[in-house]
């Protein structure tokens, strides 16, 4: 991982991280995921995942009061086989009181 955060405003921060995954060990099957691979070549099978790139915005509301807004998009990688270089988006807004 590799990020930068810096306070944009008084009371907002912004990140942008990003990520590279990989397999400790060559595998031809995902656990506990809906996708399926047909993975029977070998020579196929690679330790590249994917890569991730975040975009968190934090808003520091009131005191203990901050709204967090997240946005990614995950490139799949040469693991995924036919599906590598697809792209899914993910969309997230947090809501977080400290007590």
């Amino acid at each position: 991982m590799i990020g930068i955060e810096w306070e944009a405003w008084d009371g907002i921060e912004i990140a942008l991280l990003s990520f590279d995954y990989e397999q400790d060990k060559l595998a031809g099957e995902t656990r506990d995921t809906t996708i399926e691979l047909d993975r029977e070549d070998d020579e196929l099978i690679s330790r590249d995942l994917g890569r991730e790139l975040d975009l968190v915005v934090t808003f520091h509301v009131v005191e203990r009061l901050e709204i967090i807004l997240i946005a990614a998009e995950f490139d799949a990688g040469r693991a995924y086989g036919e599906l590598s270089d697809e792209t899914s988006d993910f969309w997230k807004i947090e809501l977080e009181y400290v007590f």
